[in-house]
């Protein structure tokens, strides 16, 4: 985890850590300018990156946010997705706090995107399989 206090210094480490392909969450006070500082690495990247942007309420289900998802990628097999056009995805979530827990503290949107990061994708929720965003393990 890395830790600034000013803006620029972190624009500048986000941008090379999301050219590294890694997650990257800022966190801070209301108004600190997190929201800026992302929208300005994405609109930065080059073009081998597509770019999209979800923001989370109260509202927001783990069906909406797989259904978000995968309405941003083409189905290459039956269980590999990909971004379209053959580029690198990359997501802003904006909000993660926001999502309603359930009767059990949890938040499903949140551990959808937990699963997303452990096994770099989902379970299909028709077909009950696994659905891979990025090359599947099997293919290394």
């Amino acid at each position: 985890f890395f830790f600034f206090n000013d803006t620029a210094t972190t624009e500048i480490y986000t941008e090379q850590i999301v050219g590294s392909v890694r997650c990257v969450q800022e966190t801070g006070i209301t108004g600190s300018g997190k929201t800026s500082i992302v929208h300005s690495v994405l609109s930065g990247l080059e073009e081998i990156y597509a770019q999209f942007t979800i923001i989370f309420s109260s509202q927001t289900s783990s069906n909406k946010v797989q259904e978000i998802i995968e309405s941003k990628f083409i189905k290459r097999t039956k269980d590999k997705m990909i971004p379209d056009g053959g580029k690198k995805a990359v997501f802003f979530l904006d909000d993660l706090n926001m999502p309603r827990k359930d009767k059990f503290g949890s938040q499903p949107p949140l551990e959808l995107i937990r699963q997303y990061l452990d096994y770099e994708g989902w379970f299909d929720r028709n077909n009950f399989c696994l659905l891979y965003t990025s090359p599947s393990p099997r293919d290394s």
